[in-house]
């Protein structure tokens, strides 16, 4: 496994043990001795503007188009956008006094939204 998911993982075990011990299920700590491995630096680069022409010049459906847009647009990640709603995006449109299904007024700012603001 890569770095991301053993350190991920990890985290993970060790929230859980500590619950356990907090509610005195468990004694020990298993995980003690076992280090966060260290994570390769980030090389990823931003595409260069010749290629983000080329990418619009794609014959791809115009949801790829608009979904890459608004990635290139807001720098918000995938998973934030694939959770908006029309009405996130233009709350205006949206029928007098409906709300989300979270049950709030949201909108769509260009800002990637809070983590656990998808509602399930």
């Amino acid at each position: 496994m890569d770095a991301d998911t053993v350190n991920r993982e990890l985290s993970i075990a060790r929230k859980a043990i500590g619950r356990w011990q907090h509610q005195g299920w468990i004694d020990g700590d298993p995980t003690i001795g076992i280090e966060r491995r260290p994570a390769p630096p980030d090389r990823t680069k931003a595409l260069a503007e010749n290629q983000i022409a080329a990418l619009w010049r794609l014959d791809v459906a115009l949801r790829e188009k608009t979904l890459w847009k608004m990635l290139h647009e807001s720098a918000a990640r995938a998973d934030e956008v694939l959770c908006l709603n029309v009405e996130d995006l233009y709350p205006q449109a949206s029928g007098a006094g409906s709300l989300p299904r979270a049950g709030r007024r949201s909108g769509f700012t260009g800002s990637p939204a809070p983590p656990g603001s998808c509602p399930d």
